[in-house]
């Protein structure tokens, strides 16, 4: 980071280097066993046991106040050294696992699964889990009645229900596994220990349809879409219901799991917009008395005194502010409320083509990008701030420019100018193909010949302002997710190949 501006600024320039290495091995084991009894009975067993091994050492420093800026490598001439990044982990995963199917004359379905998960690294004295589901299945277009009224015109149809504490149609999750903040003199490396601190339930449907639209000597069309909806609740966390907070790289604050929301929700303060009086952000200070919540409009003043930052809007007397801590309220889900995908599939003669899009909504996001292409220190700004409040545009959508301030535009305290839908619609992959014809495959002695394109993440249609709407800066956090901090979108990739069989 160059000492002239952004992280390096404050720093004398900075540089980090790290090195991570992981090695994991895993060694798994099944036996199955299928029967038929007169034609009508199937049955199948799977017995299964797995074993993981993980460890992790990661070593790492970081050197601050740079001579010179022509220097640009850690190895260059800084005056101080201080460890960073270092990391030391070791856990065993152990698993035993089973699965019973059974299905009567391809009509009647039955399945159980059960398995027992146990973690070393679990902070509880109880390290071992066990985990069971069920389902039932009834393909009613196999019924003559449908076959004689609907067949023709919906040749399938399969009703489904399953129940059990991991699954998909309805599932109650006990023993949440969430990183449990820890106090920073336990000495505990990242201040979090992974436990088993609280429960959920997860509730929707799945549906799936396939048409074949046109199905010829020369021409196919196959259709089919799938369509999942979602609703996620946290019913319990450790004994006393506490919410936990999740952070974004020690960055922004953003999410919250409480009780009766869904997990890893977005937890910020609302905002009005900007003063046209003076180019000030106006922040809703929520305010509660004798058990009555309501709403002041107070601004913040970045070129102030620090005891008189914070004004009223109504008659500018300072005030006190508006933090995550007395204002924050929880603004939607960061988990998709629905989701689901379309695929077209074509034929015609040698050449073969596939469509498939796939949609998701109903989440949030938090664009800590914006945030920080916003923040008024020494940072990188987005066009945007081009639309900034000034004495001659008093109707700015970006409060005025004020060096130094990184509250007005959500960089130290989370705002809702900065969530945004995340619903889109992606052309996930396209696939063109060409078969050759059996003369040239039998002069060749092979059985077949395809070549073929592909393009994936070739499109993406979204009202997001970011780079992707599917990417999270904290990975697979189950604390702090839906949060885009200068995250990187999906690649688009293109392949060349050719297939061929022997």
């Amino acid at each position: 980071w160059d000492r002239r501006h952004g992280d390096g600024f404050g720093n004398g320039g900075l540089a980090t280097n790290t090195f991570d290495k992981l090695d994991r091995w895993n060694w798994q084991n099944t036996l199955s066993y299928n029967a038929t009894f007169n034609d009508a009975h199937s049955l199948n067993f799977l017995l299964g046991s797995e074993e993981q091994r993980t460890i992790q050492n990661r070593w790492g420093a970081q050197r601050t106040q740079i001579s010179d800026p022509f220097f640009t490598s850690f190895q260059g001439n800084f005056t101080t050294i201080t460890p960073a990044n270092n990391f030391q982990t070791e856990n065993f995963l152990t698993s035993l696992f089973s699965r019973v199917n059974y299905s009567y004359n391809n009509k009647y379905y039955a399945t159980f699964n059960f398995r027992r998960d146990g973690f070393s690294a679990f902070a509880t004295d109880n390290k071992y889990g066990n985990f069971y589901g069920g389902s039932l299945g009834y393909t009613i277009s196999e019924e003559d009645f449908w076959k004689n009224s609907l067949g023709s015109t919906i040749n399938y149809m399969k009703l489904r229900g399953s129940y059990g504490v991991v699954g998909n149609y309805k599932n109650n999750v006990d023993g949440l596994i969430l990183s449990v903040p820890q106090s920073p003199s336990k000495g505990i490396p990242g201040n979090s220990v992974a436990a088993n601190v609280g429960s959920m339930v997860n509730s929707g449907i799945e549906a799936t349809l396939t048409y074949n639209a046109v199905r010829t000597t020369d021409f196919d069309w196959t259709v089919s879409l799938n369509l999942t909806t979602q609703a996620n609740e946290v019913t319990a966390l450790g004994s006393d219901g506490a919410d936990i907070l999740g952070a974004s790289s020690g960055l922004e604050v953003a999410n919250i799991t409480r009780v009766g929301e869904s997990l890893g929700s977005l937890y910020v303060v609302q905002t009005a917009g900007v003063n046209p009086a003076n180019g000030q952000r106006i922040f809703l200070r929520r305010d509660v008395k004798d058990g009555v919540t309501t709403y002041t409009q107070v601004q913040y003043n970045h070129a102030a005194p620090a005891a008189s930052r914070w004004t009223l809007v109504s008659d500018g007397t300072p005030t006190g502010a508006a933090t995550q801590a007395n204002s924050a309220v929880v603004t939607g889900p960061t988990m998709p409320t629905y989701y689901g995908g379309l695929s077209n599939t074509f034929r015609f003669k040698s050449f073969d083509m596939s469509l498939l899009f796939q949609f998701s909504g109903g989440n949030y996001i938090y664009n800590g990008t914006k945030a920080g292409l916003r923040d008024m220190r020494q940072w990188n700004n987005h066009t945007d701030v081009l639309d900034r409040w000034t004495t001659d545009n008093t109707d700015g959508s970006i409060p005025r420019v004020v060096f130094g301030d990184n509250v007005s535009n959500g960089s130290a305290l989370p705002i809702s100018e900065n969530v945004e839908k995340g619903d889109f619609v992606r052309l996930r992959n396209v696939t063109l193909g060409y078969s050759f014809p059996s003369s040239v495959t039998k002069n060749l002695r092979v059985a077949s010949i395809r070549a073929y394109g592909q393009a994936q993440n070739a499109l993406l249609f979204t009202n997001y302002s970011g780079s992707d709407p599917e990417i999270s800066a904290n990975g697979n956090s189950n604390i702090a997710p839906g949060v885009d901090r200068n995250s990187v979108g999906q690649a688009r990739i293109l392949t060349f190949g050719l297939q061929v069989g022997f």
